[in-house]
């Protein structure tokens, strides 16, 4: 870890993935992507495309903190032990349920919160998410949706995330009726 003040190569080159990443790794806090990409220019002293700047975000180690907001794991607001005891207790709600269940972190930010409400007030379902990360119990399946990693070493290609349309086609079919949003 270097002292305060003093300078560590961290990229090099003018791409914007490097820009991105000297972005973050100089920010105190997690950024929106439009402060990423204001930054970026201002240290290229050119144009560079926002779109771009958006996709390095996520392609070049950037963690998703909200909407739209980058950071790395340096900026996250939670404490290392809290991190292990969080894991520990998803990790033990996940797979004590079927194998087959995704769950959304929002849906486990609410088991928690009922569960622990000495919680932090900074886990977020996308806090929640980057702790998942640790895991080798877990597989990402994108937009805050994770499933337990089944037994042959699953990966993104072989359990996809279900739907929204692929769910409610799946429960219309399953009633073989209409149904009512009180259903």
């Amino acid at each position: 870890s270097p002292n305060k003040g003093e300078r560590v190569l961290v990229a090099f080159g003018q791409s914007v993935e490097q820009l991105v990443i000297t972005v973050l790794e100089e920010a105190n806090a997690p950024l929106h992507y439009t402060e990423i990409y204001r930054r970026a220019q201002e240290i290229a002293g050119r144009d560079v495309e926002l779109r771009r700047v958006h996709n390095a975000c996520k392609t070049c180690g950037g963690k998703l903190f909200a909407r739209g907001t980058y950071g790395l794991m340096k900026h996250c607001p939670v404490s290392e032990q809290e991190i292990e005891d969080l894991l520990s207790e998803i990790e033990e709600i996940l797979l004590a349920n079927p194998e087959s269940k995704q769950w959304h972190c929002a849906e486990l930010f609410d088991l928690l919160s009922e569960k622990r409400p000495d919680m932090s007030e900074n886990v977020t379902p996308y806090v929640l998410s980057l702790i998942m990360e640790r895991s080798q119990h877990f597989v990402y399946l994108g937009r805050l949706v994770w499933a337990v990693r089944s037994g042959r070493n699953s990966t993104k290609t072989d359990r996809d995330r279900i739907d929204m349309a692929q769910a409610c086609v799946s429960l219309l079919k399953q009633a073989g009726c209409p149904l009512s949003i009180k259903d």
